[in-house]
């Protein structure tokens, strides 16, 4: 038999991980077996093992490759330009928007919130995404005392908090929205959204005397 080509069997692996996105997000992450995805896919067992160890390694390399434009988004938004309040809302909002409007994206985030147990086999992944979070919360309190030297947040802003409101505010509508996406848009509401989070922590003008 002959060997795969290079690109042959990185198509092999974007086929494995989208069988297993469709599945996971039907049966959750403990009902679906490395098995039920190679079967989909139509690979065999030894080929989905081939290219990932266990169901873990491949949700991590989903996770890894399909959350790649968030992660283009704080380039964009944050790191390739001066820090400004104008730029993290920018982040923000695009942040928003894309999870709408990218199908991938979406159901992840829906198999994270819904579809994964915080315990058993999925344990040590929940773990690593905490980890994660933990260090995206630490490099945004940089940025945000940026800010506040900058005098675009209030002085008197305990950062620590306003980071882990940002993450929980950008969190929380992710989950209400997901769980409910006929509600209200995302991505049209964004701007309106990030404008009413951020009011509480601007600069307080000192009143004429």
């Amino acid at each position: 038999m002959a060997r795969k080509t290079k690109a042959e069997a990185e198509k092999t692996r974007q086929s494995i991980m989208a069988s297993a996105l469709e599945l996971i997000a039907q049966r959750g992450l403990s009902g679906t077996s490395l098995e039920h995805i190679a079967n989909h896919a139509g690979v065999t067992r030894g080929a989905a093992y081939w290219h990932f160890r266990n169901k873990n390694d491949l949700f991590r390399a989903m996770l890894e490759d399909w959350l790649a434009p968030t992660q283009h988004l704080i380039a964009d938004y944050l790191l390739d330009q001066p820090p400004s309040l104008e730029h993290l809302k920018g982040y923000m909002e695009a942040w928003l928007a894309h999870l709408e409007t990218d199908d991938r994206t979406r159901k992840l985030f829906t198999i994270v919130f819904f579809k994964v147990e915080q315990v058993g086999e999925a344990g040590a992944l929940i773990e690593e995404l905490n980890l994660k979070a933990t260090q995206d919360l630490q490099a945004l309190q940089l940025y945000l005392n940026e800010l506040r030297q900058a005098g675009e947040i209030d002085g008197e802003t305990d950062l620590k908090l306003l980071a882990a409101s940002i993450s929980a505010f950008l969190m929380g509508h992710a989950q209400t929205w997901l769980a409910r996406p006929e509600h209200y848009s995302l991505k049209d509401h964004a701007q309106t959204l990030v404008t009413q989070f951020f009011s509480g922590y601007l600069p307080r003008s000192t009143p004429d005397h």
